[in-house]
C-alpha cells in the first residue's frame, strides 16, 4: 500500500465518519423538537438530512469523475479532487452542525 493509497483511504473514512456524525446530530434534534411540538425545527432537521445526503452524492460524483479519467492523473489533480469534494462537504456539514446545535439550544431556552 503506498503512501496515496493510504491518504485516500483515510479520507474516505473521514468524509464517511464526518456524514454519520452530522446525520446523528440531526436526528437526535428532530427528535427532541418533535417530543416537545416543534414541527418547523423539525422540517429543518429533515432538510438538513437532505442536504447531507445532497453534499454526499456530490462528492460520489467527482470520485467518480476522476476515477474513469485515463490520463492526467498527477498530484494537482489529485489535490484538486480533494478540495472539490472535501470543502463543500466539510463547510457544509460544519453549517448543519451548527444549526442543529442552534435548533436545541432553542428548544432548551438557552439560545435566541
Amino acid at each position: 500500500m503506498t503512501i496515496g493509497l493510504a491518504v485516500l483511504i483515510a479520507y474516505a473514512v473521514a468524509i464517511a465518519g464526518v456524514a454519520l456524525l452530522v446525520a446523528g446530530r440531526l436526528v437526535r434534534c428532530g427528535y427532541r423538537a418533535a417530543r416537545v411540538a416543534r414541527y418547523a425545527i423539525v422540517a429543518s432537521c429533515v432538510a438538513g438530512i437532505a442536504a447531507l445526503v445532497a453534499l454526499l452524492a456530490w462528492v460520489a460524483l467527482v470520485w467518480l469523475a476522476y476515477g474513469v479519467a485515463h490520463s492526467g492523473k498527477n498530484a494537482w489533480t489529485d489535490l484538486r479532487t480533494f478540495a472539490l469534494s472535501g470543502v463543500p462537504l466539510f463547510g457544509g456539514a460544519w453549517a448543519l452542525w451548527r444549526m442543529a446545535r442552534h435548533f436545541e439550544a432553542r428548544m432548551e431556552g438557552r439560545g435566541a
